[in-house]
């Protein structure tokens, strides 16, 4: 492990030589570490690293820290933990990246930063800009922040003070409200982050106060989306619904059955009499000749039934005109 003050040079930020851990191609043989004077920066050089200048192999590195203030301002809901670090030479870069890793005071972070919340970046001279390392990992035991470099310019630990993952949920949806056992309900509400930060948010689908079914979404700062869930059920009934605080319901309905008709009876008809069987055999039709219109069939004579009112009528009236002859008769004699 080589510190500020390797290799003979002198001053607050010397160069640490790094000639004897690699070969005359610039590839460290074996692994080889850099420390800041003050020891809050470590540089790790790895076994088969290759390190390169813009005037061919380099050798040795300088880790120099920036005056508190003077350093370029932390991006917009973010601050710098510490102080920024130069390091050189400039132009240096490295094949594979070599690790950087800065240590923290945690009883010195601003109020309101986390130490999840820190990285290391630096700085786009070209585009005035911090860029965050892609790869940074925490360590809240050890207090450090490590990512990979491929490149010197100006280093920091920056932390990001927006607020954090906040979500909002609306635009509840059901849709069909009825339908029959069997059927689809979709059922879709909108999830959007108004926080500072990305974060992920659970959406909890509940049916009668039951969970029924859970999906996780990830959100950017302001960024929407529209979560969808489909629901089938097979017993009839209504269904209370509810997504992280909405409330809904749908209908589901039993399916409809073909109505039922009773064939009509058929009334029976009466038998003939056993001594004149209806005929098997069809009827034979008179052949129609064009030009010749048909006579009609004979009609049977129509036999009026007998009337034996009336014949109890003569009856009577015959006894009564007997009677009188005989009584007319009676009295003749007697005269």
């Amino acid at each position: 492990l080589l510190g500020g003050g390797g290799g003979g040079s002198t001053g607050p930020n010397p160069a640490t030589n790094l000639t004897r851990f690699m070969d005359d191609s610039g590839v460290f043989i074996e692994d080889a570490e850099a420390l800041s004077v003050d020891k809050m920066v470590k540089l790790l050089f790895p076994q088969g690293t290759r390190f390169t200048v813009s005037g061919g192999v380099g050798n040795s590195v300088i880790i120099k820290a920036v005056e508190k203030g003077k350093e370029p301002e932390a991006p917009n809901n973010a601050q710098i933990i510490g102080q920024a670090y130069n390091l050189e030479p400039a132009g240096a870069s490295f094949n594979p990246p070599i690790r950087m890793t800065f240590s923290y005071n945690e009883n010195s972070l601003p109020q309101g930063a986390q130490e999840k919340d820190m990285f290391i970046a630096w700085w786009d001279v070209a585009n005035s800009r911090w860029v965050p390392l892609k790869d940074c990992k925490v360590d809240e035991t050890a207090n450090t922040v490590t990512g990979s470099v491929e490149h010197f310019t100006m280093f920091a630990t920056i932390a990001d003070m927006s607020p954090p993952a906040s979500f909002d949920v609306s635009s509840l949806s059901v849709n069909p409200t009825s339908v029959k056992t069997g059927e689809s309900v979709t059922i879709t509400a909108k999830a959007t982050n108004t926080g500072g930060r990305a974060g992920t948010l659970a959406v909890i689908l509940k049916i009668n106060g039951v969970e029924e079914v859970q999906k996780s979404v990830t959100l950017g700062a302001g960024s929407s989306e529209t979560v969808r869930f489909t629901v089938i059920k097979d017993i009839p009934a209504t269904y209370n619904i509810d997504v992280n605080g909405l409330t809904g319901s749908f209908i589901v309905k039993t399916l409809s059955s073909p109505a039922y008709s009773p064939t009509p009876s058929v009334p029976e008809s009466p038998s003939p009499p056993a001594s004149n069987p209806p005929s098997t055999q069809p009827e034979t039709q008179p052949e129609s000749v064009p030009g010749q219109e048909l006579e009609p069939a004979p009609q049977p004579p129509v036999v009026e039934p007998f009337n034996w009112g009336l014949l109890g009528m003569s009856v009577v009236a015959g006894m009564v005109l007997g009677s009188i002859i005989v009584f007319i008769l009676w009295r003749r004699r007697r005269t």
